[in-house]
């Protein structure tokens, strides 16, 4: 994303759900007009959607843009644990037959709180189709540099000793 290159197809999935919340954004950001967000930019619970709602989003055309967002927020298939009733093998097998052929109109994220279970077979799909964003929790000198960046961002400074203490208390 920082590098103005976008993919198809993301899952974005980790520990530090405030960084992949910003990723997100900026995401939309650089892909929806405000103007035209309620036509381009649709956000689907994974606990509510099955595989054919998640492939006619895709499959809709951009309104006046060159892209289109969707996105799906902790799909079953994604996490560890119960699959809420939803055929696991006939939803995995039409998305990753979906995912071969992707409109490039179409930019899709799968956004799991937490981590995804890595030993799914639909996070295997999206890693051979798309790109996985690991969000890990932030080590203290990440920590410290991006609350520098976000202060500045702002026109201000911080004290060394001030971010310790934001941190750490």
């Amino acid at each position: 994303i920082k590098k103005n290159t976008i993919q198809s197809l993301y899952l974005f999935h980790g520990e530090e759900e405030y960084i992949k919340v910003q990723a997100l954004d900026k995401l939309e950001k650089m892909l929806i007009t405000p103007e035209l967000r309620d036509l381009n930019y649709q956000v689907f619970d994974g606990s509510e959607v099955r595989a054919d709602d998640i492939i006619n989003a895709g499959e809709t055309l951009p309104f006046m843009s060159e892209k289109r967002l969707v996105v799906i927020k902790d799909y079953p298939l994604l996490i560890s644990g119960n699959t809420r009733g939803v055929n696991e093998e006939s939803e995995f097998g039409r998305l990753a037959n979906y995912f071969k052929n992707l409109p490039a109109s179409t930019c899709m994220v799968f956004m799991t709180h937490g981590n995804a279970d890595k030993r799914k077979k639909l996070v295997g799909a999206i890693k051979k189709h798309g790109k996985i964003i690991d969000f890990d929790l932030l080590q203290e000198r990440e920590i410290i540099k991006w609350v520098n960046n976000t202060v500045g961002k702002f026109g201000k400074s911080i004290h060394p000793s001030d971010i310790q203490y934001l941190v750490y208390f």
